[in-house]
């Protein structure tokens, strides 16, 4: 067997290795910045579409049913009292929505979609945005935010309700799930782990193939040794036997 063979074979199964290590990387890194992209898009789409939704349900609420300034209100006055819970229920249902309630400017109270008079316990339960709250207030434009909770994301959006002479009367608080954002998170999650483990496949095939090609390579010198010795044993019994042919 040649040595030189061997090292040349070698040296290109370790090239096809490099390739196909680097081959994988490559893909694994194009499928993760292929699927956060996709969040990215995903994201922006639900944000814009709940922010939509909480900017016609603050026209609608402000016209039909928030004509006062809400912090001016105590829990016993209307519009507690009147169908606004029913129509956020409405509203929820609609656009299958996780949590939807009115904030008072102050937080004070709130008004949610159930029928039940005083103050909510909403406000203690819900992790209110402060920025988005207090731009709310000021009669900014509708803004959302994405949070995680366990490991479900959910979309919430802040959006002012405005009373026919345009003051803010209170602010409009939705939350929605955000179930396809979830599941392509875990598929990113899983796509990596997948990449990492078929790195680190190829690379104890890697390991294994090299330790066999070291361990030729010690079989191929000890024949070779081998082989030198039997030359030297012919050639040492020839030139006796020469030598003993004229005696």
């Amino acid at each position: 067997m040649n040595s030189s063979g061997i090292l040349n074979r070698r040296g290109f199964i370790y090239l096809l290795l490099v390739v196909g290590i680097t081959t994988l990387i490559i893909l694994n890194f194009w499928g993760w910045f292929l699927v956060r992209g996709l969040e990215d898009r995903i994201a922006i789409q639900l944000g814009n579409q709940l922010r939509q939704t909480a900017e016609l349900y603050a026209r609608d609420i402000g016209a039909r049913y928030l004509s006062s300034n809400i912090s001016t209100l105590s829990p016993a006055d209307e519009p507690l009292n009147t169908s606004l819970p029913i129509a956020l229920y409405d509203y929820k249902r609609q656009a299958e929505l996780q949590t939807i309630f009115v904030a008072a400017l102050d937080r004070r109270f709130s008004i949610d979609d159930k029928l039940s008079p005083g103050s909510s316990d909403v406000l203690e339960s819900f992790q209110i945005n402060d920025s988005l709250f207090s731009l709310a207030t000021v009669g900014a434009d509708a803004t959302t935010e994405m949070s995680e909770l366990s490991g479900e994301y959910f979309l919430t959006a802040y959006a002012p309700i405005f009373n026919e002479f345009d003051e803010v009367t209170g602010v409009l608080i939705l939350e929605a799930p955000a179930t396809l954002f979830t599941t392509l998170r875990f598929f990113r999650q899983n796509l990596t782990l997948m990449g990492i483990g078929g790195i680190l496949l190829i690379a104890l095939f890697a390991a294994i193939i090299m330790l066999a090609i070291r361990r030729l390579l010690g079989i191929e010198r000890e024949l070779t040794a081998k082989t030198r010795l039997a030359h030297l044993g012919q050639m040492a019994a020839m030139e006796a036997h020469e030598k003993r042919n004229p005696l």
